[in-house]
């Protein structure tokens, strides 16, 4: 087992510590000024950073809903373990979470030292903990731990079918993908506390000053935007919460798509790639793809890789090339080029602007 999968049993006390003591070297100004202004809590520019830090803290203990809208399922049930038990079982997933916990004042952390004959250790603050405990153990509470996994899993599953959509689009698509009811400003606080912290993605903003969701994917969001706007009838692809849900564990790879699961088993078995190689490869080309590259460029991805044989590279280019039209692009709202001709085949939509074609590869031609 290499040192990214260590598994370790650490030992779990209870310190009374101030929260502020652990969250003072654990987290920014500038993410908490961030957090004050989604709680709506005004603040003054130019102040000591503790004041903000202390803000913050007063914000986030007297309204503690807000930890179920920032922290993540995982990362929750980790920390009710960590409470309900003298050890844990630790890894390296486990050790991060424990770092952001670490962040909202949950807890403090040491992590041992074969060499210097350590033992790991992670430290419970008793206040927050009296704080919290009942808060995260009842029932409601675990019923919204739920329902916001989901809507982080359809949320992040649009994202890589999307690219880059407005707030407003994404909202009404979320509650048509999940069938349910959510309000807008609740969606809002949501999006951006989880995305805000966990890296999930950015808002930029047009020249209008709408607000957009945007995957860390898109080359190019003003490019993107502008070829997503020369098609004002084309309805985004609904997508069932499943194939969203599917495509978020996957990290943006859905081995479904025509074309991704045969390339990546030909790279691993036939040209003897490792997992890790092919599964950075795979991951390329569909990016390129979904950014709206040419085919040439696309293709020209295979260059890294060394084929012994003629056809061994024409098996590779054959398989990129069934992708390249099945996989879903951003400009064209979550549809893939196979689907977006037969859309127009069957006049299921008209355009205002310009008409484009995507026939032969890389951006549409006029």
């Amino acid at each position: 087992m290499d040192k990214e999968t260590k598994v370790e049993i650490v030992k779990c006390i209870s310190e009374d510590i101030h929260p502020l003591f652990v969250m003072r070297n654990q987290i920014s100004v500038k993410t908490i000024q961030s957090l004050l202004t989604l709680m709506g809590t005004d603040y003054t520019e130019g102040l000591p950073s503790d004041a903000y830090l202390m803000a913050w803290y007063e914000e986030f203990s007297q309204n503690r809903e807000w930890i179920l809208l920032m922290l993540p399922k995982p990362h929750l049930q980790l920390l009710l373990e960590i409470w309900d038990s003298p050890r844990v079982s630790m890894d390296s997933v486990r050790w991060e979470m424990v770092r952001h916990l670490a962040m909202f004042g949950f807890l403090t952390y040491k992590k041992g030292s074969a060499r210097n004959h350590t033992e790991s250790r992670i430290s419970v603050i008793r206040s927050m903990k009296k704080n919290f405990y009942f808060l995260l153990k009842s029932r409601r509470s675990g019923d919204l731990m739920d329902r916001y996994e989901r809507w982080e899993n359809a949320l992040m599953g649009m994202s890589f079918y999307y690219g880059i959509i407005s707030l407003d689009e994404l909202h009404a698509l979320l509650c048509e993908a999940l069938k349910e009811e959510i309000v807008y400003g609740t969606f809002l606080r949501f999006i951006k506390c989880r995305a805000g912290l966990w890296g999930l993605g950015s808002f930029p903003k047009d020249r209008k000053k709408k607000e957009y969701f945007m995957s860390g994917t898109v080359e190019s969001a003003e490019l993107t935007l502008l070829l997503i706007n020369d098609h004002p009838d084309l309805p985004y692809r609904r997508i069932s919460y499943p194939d969203l849900s599917y495509v978020r564990a996957g990290y943006g790879i859905d081995n479904r798509w025509p074309g991704v699961s045969e390339l990546g088993l030909f790279l691993i078995e036939d040209m003897d790639q490792s997992y890790y190689r092919s599964t950075v490869m795979v991951h390329s080309i569909l990016t390129a793809i979904q950014n709206g590259a040419t085919l040439d460029k696309i293709l020209g991805k295979l260059d890294f890789i060394t084929f012994f044989a003629e056809e061994e590279k024409r098996t590779a280019e054959e398989y990129v090339m069934t992708m390249y039209e099945s996989v879903p692009l951003y400009e064209l709202k979550g549809h893939s080029r196979w689907e977006y001709r037969k859309m127009a085949e069957k006049q299921e939509w008209v355009y205002k602007k310009r008409k484009f074609t995507l026939l032969t590869g890389g951006r549409a031609e006029t």
